[in-house]
């Protein structure tokens, strides 16, 4: 099942929302919590048995081992909370390289088959919900106090805590969401009760999220970047034009593919009252990469910066004290390894490919240099000479490029086809004008998505920014809008807006007939 199925939106949303308000309206928040257990599990069952045998698994160990390290306080049982808790992070960690990876288990005669089979059966968008219930784990073993009610020795506990673990609407694909996030929202007295405002802002949210997918998204790939793309991997030569086309096309697809996914999951999830964390801010504007990663996939940037960034720049300050180390050196151990470790594991975290590690290494190496240009003197200087729009827009400029073709290394197949696709660039760019034969693309519709795509992306605001009035989603870091004042339109539950939102949906329901899947599926 797909939130693009016509099935699931037709079907089996509009009967779990109607079986949801029934429930909460008899049985109050208890009620809510088992309509979204249940209707998780089918939602999973088209997947396979093998995948809703390891979503409720996985989620029964971590649910034991949370409540263990929220419920056991006594001071002589430290080293179990801890125990409970590696081991618990290091069977969730395996599982995951085990499916995304198939590395584990590879040597156990027994085992090996049986592994093997849940590889192949279950989709490896598992890291996004094992990555949530990782931090899900941080937050236990840090006893937050968001937390407490989830643990608690009752029913509603037990409900409350299946239903942050078991939430269909980001279980696939994300947004990975915090204990101290949705815990407080599910303890809610009103949780289970439907309100008129939640729907409206949850059906403009997920009609934008569609519109980006199946109007904007699934053409770039038709007309974009799927030829340019498979002529690249067939080795037939491209013109200077055509291969920046393909680059740049592909930046926009994979946002518009993969922040529609989210405003989806976002939309979903606030109909049933709950605000989940935005996913995606932006991020074709950015003024530099650390500005990018505060943008793009937010939830996943938060995540690696929690569990592996922190603790490896910590180990290394300790080092760096203990060995005396001073000056330039220890940066190498307090900021540039784990840096470098931070951007490896989120290349790696999309697939064991070279292009993906390339991918780490050159966003790490080009986050290092950012940062240690920021820091100095002459950095300083600059910002008090100049504006801050003069900056902004300096900086826009000299990332744009760099970081679509950094994006092209995760739609090209191999290190080989990267470097064909670079070596494109050194050709004639007035061949596409002067000699038509053999040409990979058209003109007429590449040209025409690929400015619509932009004239989106630069000048209209984003769907947090149009609806900041109603909190679309939880904020995870504050940055500044790009978007120009003349456009910085604002939505609202009337009439005006409700038809122009009704005339899009119709759009999208028309052009529902084939629906790719989503690229992060794949990741």
């Amino acid at each position: 099942m797909s939130f693009l199925d016509p099935a699931f939106l037709f079907c089996f949303l509009p009967i779990t929302l109607a079986l949801f308000g029934a429930a909460g309206r008899f049985l109050g928040p208890p009620g809510g919590n088992i309509i979204l257990i249940l209707s998780t599990v089918v939602f999973c069952l088209p997947f396979g048995w093998p995948f809703v045998t390891v979503v409720l698994a996985s989620a029964l160990i971590n649910a034991v081992a949370f409540v263990v390290l929220i419920r056991e306080t006594r001071a002589e049982r430290a080293r179990l909370r801890t125990h409970v808790f590696v081991g618990t992070l290091v069977f969730n960690f395996a599982l995951l390289v085990t499916i995304k990876y198939g590395v584990i288990f590879e040597g156990v005669p027994v085992a090996a088959p049986f592994f093997a089979m849940i590889a192949t059966s279950i989709p490896i968008t598992i890291s996004f919900f094992t990555f949530q219930r990782m931090v899900m784990l941080c937050d236990a073993y840090q006893r937050r106090p968001e937390a407490l009610p989830l643990a608690e020795p009752d029913l509603r506990g037990v409900l409350r805590l299946g239903s942050f673990s078991l939430m269909f609407p980001n279980l696939v694909i994300g947004p990975i969401v915090y204990v101290s996030e949705l815990g407080g929202q599910l303890c809610r007295g009103r949780f289970g009760r439907l309100r008129r405002v939640d729907f409206e802002v949850a059906v403009t949210l997920l009609v934008i999220g569609l519109a980006k997918k199946v109007l904007i998204a699934d053409p770039l790939n038709g007309y974009v970047v799927g030829p340019v793309f498979g002529a690249l991997s067939a080795g037939q030569k491209l013109v200077p034009l055509e291969a920046a086309m393909g680059v740049i096309g592909f930046y926009a697809q994979l946002y518009f593919d993969f922040s529609g996914y989210s405003d989806i999951a976002l939309g979903i999830a606030r109909m049933f009252g709950l605000v989940l964390p935005l996913n995606f801010n932006s991020p074709l504007r950015a003024a530099g990469i650390m500005d990018f990663y505060k943008r793009w996939h937010i939830t996943l940037t938060r995540v690696i910066v929690k569990l592996l960034f922190t603790p490896l720049a910590i180990a290394g300050t300790r080092f760096v004290m203990k060995r005396g180390i001073t000056g330039g050196r220890s940066k190498v151990f307090t900021n540039w390894l784990p840096f470098l470790v931070n951007f490896e594991v989120i290349g790696l975290w999309h697939g064991a490919r070279w292009t993906y590690v390339a991918f780490g290494f050159c966003h790490g190496l080009w986050f290092i240099l950012e940062t240690e240009v920021r820091s100095t003197k002459r950095w300083k200087r600059f910002v008090k000479r100049t504006s801050a729009r003069l900056r902004l827009r300096t900086g826009q400029a000299i990332t744009f490029l760099p970081l679509a073709i950094s994006f092209a290394l995760f739609r090209c197949g191999s290190l080989r086809d990267f470097s064909h696709l670079m070596a494109s660039f050194y050709d004639n760019w007035l061949t596409v004008l002067s000699d038509s034969s053999g040409r990979v693309l058209n003109t007429r519709e590449p040209v025409m998505y690929l400015g619509l795509s932009f004239a989106i992306i630069w000048l209209l605001p984003n769907a947090y920014e149009f609806m900041r009035n109603y909190r679309p989603g939880i904020i995870t870091f504050a940055v500044p809008s790009t978007t120009p004042r003349w456009a910085a339109c604002c939505w609202r539950p009337t009439l005006v807006w409700a038809a122009m939102v009704s005339l899009l949906a119709l759009v999208v329901i028309r052009s529902l007939n084939a629906p790719s899947p989503f690229v992060y599926g794949g990741f």
